[in-house]
């Protein structure tokens, strides 16, 4: 796997000294500098300028953001690379000019199962490590090839890098699973032992200072670019207004703004569930709830109104609805 980041230094600098003739297209660099070009090719992320020679960035979203409606066409274009890749939805796609959708990630982002007797405990509370593990192993496909030890993953390797973050990183408890603040700790030092600190780890929901939740469009944000993101689901009980919590679970964030027969809904979430035994992508959908009270370990009690119920979520028998109770994204792009 190439490293792009340094070359990506390189060209950056070749682009801002350039002396470019007038074009049509725009282009805002991440620092504020802006130059004009002609957008010649986008395969995938690899775009090719015109300035007043041909110049490839790859990949571009790393350094440099398309305004105006380059990036409508951007994006279709992408999007055609996608369907020629999954051709069993060529034609179903919804218009993107009209629509906001993203699932190029969904089908490329692992999704394995956490139930395994290579991990403490058969992995039974080992969703967090396996959810994180999935986008780390992304991560590292497109180019962040220090965070994945070794080359040319395969199973086994994603199992053993799940064992490592749940034992020396998150203090997953085998039967319980892992806690938030732990968890953002344990990742920020995984990141920082593998090489990596110019990058952002965000959460926002129960944990944080505000007790609130995330906005939907915060979530969204979280799987765009070179962004993964990851929710902490929990299980509660509903007596009337009042949301008592039995467990919890986490999950991996891999697209949005599609349903599985590919019709846009601005409440859809597309996730990856590591509780079965086969690959999938799920789909949730929000329902933001108005009154009542959530009731758990700590804090004790807060109001429900602003979180949202992931409806189409399993939940288990002691529980009624799914709720989210907070994100992590993490930004490798800064």
């Amino acid at each position: 796997m190439k490293k792009t980041l340094l070359p990506l230094i390189s060209v950056l600098f070749l682009l801002l000294a350039l002396k470019s003739p007038s074009y049509a297209d725009t282009i805002t660099f991440k620092s504020g500098k802006v130059i004009e070009g002609k957008i010649l090719e986008q395969i995938d992320n690899d775009l090719t300028i015109q300035t007043d020679t041909g110049i490839r960035i790859a990949p571009f979203k790393m350094i440099a953001e398309i305004s105006g409606p380059a990036s409508v066409e951007l994006y279709k274009a992408s999007l055609a690379r996608y369907i020629k890749k999954y051709p069993r939805i060529a034609g179903t796609l919804p218009d993107p000019e009209k629509y906001d959708y993203h699932i190029e990630k969904m089908n490329d982002i692992p999704d394995v199962a956490q139930l395994n007797n290579m991990l403490p405990g058969g992995g039974s509370g080992y969703c967090g490590p396996m959810a994180i593990s999935n986008s780390l192993l992304w991560l590292d496909k497109i180019g962040y090839d220090k965070i994945v030890p070794g080359e040319n993953h395969s199973f086994d390797d994603q199992i053993q890098l799940a064992k490592t973050l749940g034992t020396k990183y998150f203090n997953t408890i085998p039967t319980l699973g892992t806690k938030t603040r732990p968890m953002l700790k344990g990742l920020e030092k995984y990141l920082k032992n593998r090489g990596y600190s110019n990058h952002i780890i965000g959460y926002k929901g129960i944990q944080s200072y505000s007790r609130k939740s995330p906005s939907i469009n915060w979530i969204k944000k979280g799987i765009t670019e070179d962004k993964v993101a990851w929710l902490r689901l929990g299980f509660y009980k509903k007596n009337n207004n009042k949301y008592t919590r039995k467990s919890g679970h986490w999950v991996t964030l891999v697209g949005y703004g599609l349903n599985k027969h590919n019709k846009p809904g601005s409440n859809i979430l597309i996730i990856h569930n590591s509780w079965g035994s086969q690959a999938s992508n799920d789909y949730i959908y929000l329902k933001k709830i108005t009154g009542g009270s959530l009731h758990r370990g700590y804090p004790k009690r807060i109001s429900a109104a602003g979180f949202y119920i992931a409806d189409n979520f399993p939940v288990p028998s002691k529980a009624d609805v799914a709720i989210i109770e907070g994100a992590i994204v993490l930004n490798m792009n800064q």
